[in-house]
């Protein structure tokens, strides 16, 4: 058996290595997104439609938070479970890691996509989906380094409270996006 130490001190070289593998992948999602998205937007932009989706999705990942609504997002396929060696492999590894989107996370993830491909901007595309890798890998990295009674415990007490906190804000902000943001593609008088 592995001691605890020992552990840590494979775990931290592995996770940092991940990290930067799943930032490399997600760096080209945001590209990609922020190219289609610059197309999608001069599509949408008459009627308003790049100010109304945004506040939609929104409420709709809000309410996924709050746990009123089921969203699931489409999976790929199953994919063998191997152990990183080396650090090289735990980037490799890391790099096809960039595409999952894990159930907890796809309401940010929407939010943070649709940002992205609202901005038409391939840098901060880039630089904004690199920023969201680097959370993931953060908390992957705590996770790795902490005994999982302490990870149990904290997700049993803190997880629900959080989401929603989170859908609530979510959806607060989506409201005000309403009221306050978008134009009404047709005058209502």
């Amino acid at each position: 058996m592995i001691g605890k130490e020992e552990r840590n001190q494979k775990a931290f070289p592995f996770s940092a290595a991940f990290t930067p593998g799943m930032a490399i992948t997600s760096a080209g999602i945001g590209v990609v997104a922020a190219l289609v998205g610059k197309e999608l937007i001069r599509l949408f932009t008459g009627y308003h439609l790049d100010q109304w989706i945004p506040a939609t999705i929104g409420i709709l990942m809000g309410l996924q938070l709050l746990g009123i609504l089921k969203l699931r997002m489409p999976m790929l396929g199953r994919m063998r479970s191997t152990k990183p060696k080396t650090t090289g492999q735990a980037l490799m590894l890391g790099l096809p890691f960039g595409f999952v989107v894990t159930p907890c996370t796809i309401p940010i993830f929407i939010i943070v996509i649709g940002v992205v491909a609202a901005s038409a901007n391939i840098w901060a595309g880039a630089a904004i989906l690199v920023t969201y890798a680097i959370g993931k890998g953060v908390i992957l990295t705590i996770v790795a380094l902490t005994s999982s009674t302490l990870v149990k415990s904290f997700i049993q007490k803190w997880a629900s409270k959080i989401e929603k906190f989170a859908g609530t804000v979510l959806i607060l902000a989506s409201i005000y996006l309403i009221f306050f943001q978008v134009k009404m593609p047709i005058p209502l008088g």
